[in-house]
């Protein structure tokens, strides 16, 4: 699109309405694409951000199927006791990992659950 406002720089009639409305399709597009970007990384973010939960999860899952869940209730249940931290500043969704009560609800859940850590 640059090129238009190359060819506007060279053209004798560069006040033409013609010239004017190309130089503004230009800044439109560039705006577009600008916002487009933007909401792209948002939606990555969220995105990687969903994956990086669901890892969690995931790992929890493992780790139960080998040694049982009442060790990692255990575990995360002290943590939750010794650290008195649960991230609370921004929306849930938007934490690479679970509160310390989301994953013993998993927990328990994959308890009573058949074994499908996928």
């Amino acid at each position: 699109m640059k090129w238009i406002v190359r060819l506007c720089r060279w053209i004798p009639l560069v006040g033409h309405p013609l010239c004017r409305l190309l130089v503004g399709f230009e800044h439109l597009f560039q705006t577009l694409d600008k916002a487009g970007r933007q909401l792209g990384g948002a939606a990555y973010e969220i995105l990687a951000l969903w994956a990086s939960r669901r890892s969690e999860f995931r790992a929890d899952a493992f780790a139960a199927s080998q040694e049982g869940t009442e060790p990692g209730i255990a575990l995360f249940r002290s943590l939750a006791a010794a650290t008195m931290f649960e991230p609370s500043q921004r929306p849930i969704s938007l934490h690479t990992h679970p509160t310390h009560r989301e994953r013993v609800k998993a927990l328990k859940r994959f308890n009573s659950k058949p074994h499908n850590i996928n």
